[in-house]
């Protein structure tokens, strides 16, 4: 019969009476739905067994494919779910990083409005992606809201 994305079908011989199906590890599912195109005949199931697998730490979803940056070592292998992310990244799942202008612990953080061009900071650290406007010192503060200079008054 051939192969499919995730699934080995092998026809009947000597050593496989029926149908045997393997599903490449890891793979999560909530239903199996199985269909026999021709209704005139019958189909049996006689066994059926299913495996309990979990995700890397991680990792979670059909074929553990996404990612979440969980501040606790791992998230939940079904539905991403974490307690807590990491500083940059927005709940439940973790696997989605702050909107442009946000950054940090729960994306609580403002970027500067001193970062050159208006560019986005790091999502993460808040460090200006493309550096500072004229006036605020890039190497003494990356984030840009210290002036290099105090003006007199």
């Amino acid at each position: 019969m051939g192969t499919q994305i995730g699934t080995n079908l092998n026809e009947p011989d000597n050593n496989n009476i029926g149908l045997d199906i393997h599903l490449k590890l890891p793979r999560l599912a909530q239903y199996i739905n199985i269909k026999k195109t021709d209704i005139l005949d019958a189909m049996t199931l006689c066994e059926v067994e299913v495996y309990e697998t979990e995700c890397p730490c991680e990792q979670f979803g059909d074929k553990c494919a996404r990612t979440c940056h969980c501040s606790t070592p791992c998230c939940n292998s079904l539905n991403g779910h974490c307690p807590r992310c990491k500083p940059g990244w927005i709940p439940p799942t973790c696997e989605t990083a702050c909107s442009k202008g946000t950054y940090g612990d729960n994306c609580s953080g403002t970027c500067s409005s001193f970062c050159v061009d208006g560019r986005q900071c790091d999502h993460i650290t808040g460090v200006c992606d493309g550096g500072c406007i004229p006036g605020y010192d890039y190497s003494m503060d990356p984030q840009c809201n210290k002036r290099k200079y105090k003006s007199s008054k």
